[in-house]
This record gives C-alpha cells, sequence and structure tokens, in this order.
C-alpha cells in the first residue's frame, strides 16, 4: 500500500475517534469522564449557554431572574427540555455547590460532580446534554445563597 494512502487513512480514522469522545459516543452514564476525554469534548464540543426559557425550577423561588438562585443549606430541582444544542451550560458564579443530572434519554443519572465553587478555574461549569432531564443542586456553603448563570465559555 502507498504510504500516502496509509497515513491518509490513519488521520481519517484518530479523526473519527475524536469526533465520537468529543460527542460523548464513548461516555457511559455511570462513570465521570476521565481528564483527558473533558479536554477533547471542551475542543471540539460547542458549548451553548442555557437557555432560562427552557427551564422551570422546583420550588419556583430557584429562578431569580437569569439565574438559578439556591438557598444556603437547600436543594433545588430544575427540568430541562431537550434542545438541539449539543451542550448547555451553567457557570457557579456564588457559592459551592453538588450537582447531580438525570437526563431524559433513560441514561442512567450522572455521578455527583462533587463541590463546584465559584472561582475555581474548569469546577465552575454545568454541562447539560441535548437531551434535557432534571438536575439537582445543593448549596454546600455557608453564604445566603449559591448562585449560578448562563455561560457559554
Amino acid at each position: 500500500m502507498n504510504p500516502k494512502v496509509a497515513v491518509v487513512i490513519l488521520v481519517v480514522i484518530v479523526g473519527l475517534f475524536i469526533v465520537a469522545v468529543a460527542s460523548g459516543a464513548c461516555h457511559s452514564g455511570n462513570t465521570r469522564n476521565a481528564g483527558w476525554v473533558e479536554t477533547m469534548q471542551h475542543a471540539f464540543v460547542k458549548k451553548q449557554a442555557l437557555k432560562m426559557s427552557d427551564v422551570t425550577a422546583t420550588p419556583s423561588s430557584c429562578i431569580s431572574g437569569g439565574s438559578w438562585v439556591i438557598p444556603a443549606g437547600a436543594q433545588c430541582v430544575y427540568r430541562i427540555a431537550s434542545s438541539n444544542a449539543q451542550v448547555r451550560q451553567m457557570k457557579v458564579t456564588g457559592g459551592t455547590v453538588t450537582v447531580s443530572i438525570h437526563y431524559n434519554n433513560n441514561t442512567p443519572p450522572t455521578p455527583s460532580t462533587g463541590d463546584l465553587t465559584a472561582g475555581d478555574g474548569d469546577r465552575t461549569h454545568v454541562g447539560i446534554y441535548s437531551a434535557g432531564g432534571t438536575v439537582t443542586v445543593t448549596c454546600d456553603t455557608p453564604v445566603s445563597a449559591c448562585m449560578l448563570v448562563p455561560s457559554a465559555d
């Protein structure tokens, strides 16, 4: 086989692998992504800010304007409508929260994110995939309230 053809085939295979990983095809819903998978997703998956029109909250006081507001020590449940956007995001801007997500497409619930803290680099974003579902957020810090806002970054 011509070496140039072999190189082209190898590049195509690697490209398809990257696309599959970035789109979540290799993600099993019951484990956290490895760091390199998250890096690939950040590089290849376009993230969009979550539209507040796609969200309902229980209790309804957990939404204030364009933000999710969770009282200290409390838990809020957000129902997210499905969307064509592959990944929609919320960013923690106040306090420390624990998040769990259950998607509408019957995948197992994602494990708890652990603590996401405002100002903590990459540990501030919650990504919600296109299927939509239920996001449960608990405010873990002794502040008056934790806050998340839509974010595309």
